[in-house]
């Protein structure tokens, strides 16, 4: 909370939050605004609001601060009639091509269309179900002889491919800016996501067909409003 504050564009003042004098701090990046208000006095968060384009808004309060928390909330340990399966996801050395290769994972899922956002919650919903619906057929095939741990594999195969684009897009984050909502794949003209990678110069400018350009500045193309594409 104080990086945030003392990096914050501008205070914007101070005002009473539910009995509390607090003093406010706003702090802007390319895809989201936040209002950071505070406790006047303690410098504790009172109430966050977050504005993200192309997503909505949300807004945090009623923080409490050193509660104790029951041991038995963090007990790992499975219930009667339940064993522990390990899995392996490989969330090292993320490049670029992952963010391509989850793109172009996620679009199918969407029918060719890029959503509103690439990381949202329907988004995660749509691979779950279709997660669902792989493991039920393979184990439904005589023929696939795909055992129980093998069809976990398979499917967290999927997961992977999600979960590293997202590490890419956290990487970049404070250059990044997403426009695909409604741009069908393979659509090479128009630009849908741009991105600086650390101690580049130029942005990378990546359309629907998925093609990558290096790109100044200012040359970046046109800022527009966010589309909603069908649930």
């Amino acid at each position: 909370m104080k990086r945030i504050m003392e990096g914050s564009d501008e205070t914007i003042g101070e005002k009473e939050i539910a009995g509390q004098k607090a003093k406010g701090f706003r702090v802007i990046s390319d895809d989201q605004e936040m209002e950071l208000w505070v406790d006047a006095k303690t410098g504790d968060p009172i109430q966050i609001e977050i504005k993200m384009s192309g997503v909505g808004s949300a807004v945090m309060s009623d923080f409490n601060f050193d509660v104790e928390l029951d041991d038995s909330l963090f007990d790992v340990t499975p219930p009667e009639g339940y064993e522990i399966q390990t899995v392996k996801m490989d969330m090292g050395n993320v490049t670029e091509d992952d963010l391509l290769a989850g793109l172009r994972f996620i679009v199918e899922f969407n029918d060719n269309i890029f959503d509103a956002q690439p990381f949202s919650m329907k988004m995660v919903k749509k691979i779950a179900q279709a997660q669902a619906a792989q493991i039920v057929e393979e184990a439904t095939k005589q023929e696939s002889g795909l055992t129980e741990e093998q069809q976990m594999q398979k499917g967290l195969a999927m997961t992977q491919k999600y979960a590293r684009m997202a590490i890419f897009m956290q990487m970049v984050q404070e250059t990044w800016h997403w426009q695909g909502g409604g741009v069908k794949f393979d659509d090479s003209e128009t630009p849908i996501c741009w991105y600086k990678l650390k101690d580049a110069t130029d942005y990378r400018v990546v359309y629907g067909d998925l093609s990558v350009k290096d790109t100044a500045k200012q040359d970046l193309p046109e800022i527009k409003e966010p589309v909603e594409t069908n649930e």
